[in-house]
Formats: C-alpha cells, sequence, structure tokens
C-alpha cells in the first residue's frame, strides 16, 4: 500500500525529473538511490531515524521551485536543510542556525547573493557554495574573490552538488576549533 510520504516522493521525483534546472540523465536514479538509503536506514533502526545531529545546510534562493527540490535532495542526502528566500531572513537564519554549510543564489530582488555574500562573511566563516544560473567568468571571479568557496551553475547535476557539499563539508573546521 502506497502511503502519503511515498506518493509525495513520486510526485517530487517526478517534477524533479522534468525540471529545467536538473539533467534528466541521472536525477531519477540519484533521488532513487537516495530513497532506498533512507529506507533502509529506518528498517535497520526499527522503523526510526537516527538521533543523531545532521550536517545543517541553510540554502538562500528566490525560486521556491529550487527551494523545494533542494531540500527534498538535502534531506535524502541525509542533511537537515533550512531555507530562507531572501536576503534579510538568510542573515536572521544564519544567526539562529549556525549552518554548516550555505547554498547561496546570485540573482535575486532586493539583496542579491553578493551582498548577502558579504554580510555572511562579516559573521561566519561558514563555506558557501553559489548556486546560479549566471556562468561569466566575471560573475565566477567576484563570487570567488568576495569569499565564495565553490561555484555551481543551474542546471545542476544532483551527484556533482552533492559530491561538492560532502568535500566542503569534509574540509571545513567546526565553529568549536576555530574559536580556540
Amino acid at each position: 500500500m502506497e502511503t502519503q510520504g511515498d506518493r509525495r516522493a513520486r510526485k517530487f521525483t517526478i517534477s524533479y525529473y522534468n525540471s529545467p534546472l536538473a539533467t534528466r540523465s541521472a536525477a531519477g536514479d540519484i533521488l532513487t538511490k537516495l530513497e532506498e538509503q533512507r529506507h533502509e536506514e529506518l528498517r535497520q533502526n526499527g522503523g526510526q531515524l537516527s538521533m543523531k545531529r545532521n550536517q545543517l545546510i541553510l540554502a538562500i534562493d528566490d525560486n521556491k521551485e529550487t527551494l523545494r527540490m533542494l531540500t527534498r535532495i538535502l534531506e535524502l542526502g541525509g542533511y537537515d536543510v533550512a531555507i530562507a528566500a531572501d536576503g534579510i531572513s538568510a542573515v536572521t537564519m544564519l544567526e539562529e542556525h549556525k549552518p554548516d554549510l550555505i547554498i547561496l543564489d546570485i540573482m535575486m530582488p532586493e539583496m542579491d547573493g553578493f551582498q548577502i555574500l558579504n554580510l555572511i562573511r562579516q559573521r561566519s566563516n561558514v563555506p558557501v557554495i553559489m548556486l546560479t544560473a549566471k556562468c561569466e567568468v566575471t560573475t565566477l571571479h567576484d563570487a570567488l574573490v568576495l569569499g565564495a568557496d565553490d561555484y555551481v551553475r543551474k542546471p545542476f547535476r544532483t551527484r556533482e552538488l552533492l559530491a561538492r557539499i560532502g568535500a566542503k563539508l569534509r574540509r571545513a573546521e567546526p565553529e568549536t576549533i576555530r574559536r580556540l
């Protein structure tokens, strides 16, 4: 019998697979593998997810569909996710939740990604991956000079994004070590 969660996962997988933000070749396969891993974890733990704290990723984008897709991908990848749709919310979330990594879009109304990145760098050394449709070399250069740790272009490949996130988190120092 199909549960409500299964229907949502299937609906998301279909909408993600058809999304122009992701390539069709591997998106469905990767989401299926991630879902299988989570179901296996549930089976091994007697129907309960482990209580260990997952790393928290803050996704900042004004596009609700992109935020929905990122949330699903990251949750299936084993991360906790906080989202913000604008710069003011992003800075508030940064201070309240102390994320382990931030995914940040550049093109947003009112306060663009560069301005948000500047505010982030004034407060934290948290790794930041820029996720944007802008692909000019000058934009990439500006993002890295302002303090971004990586840059992923839309449309992105799920496996690549998760690999880059994993690499940044492995190399990031915990906040407690940096303060010593």
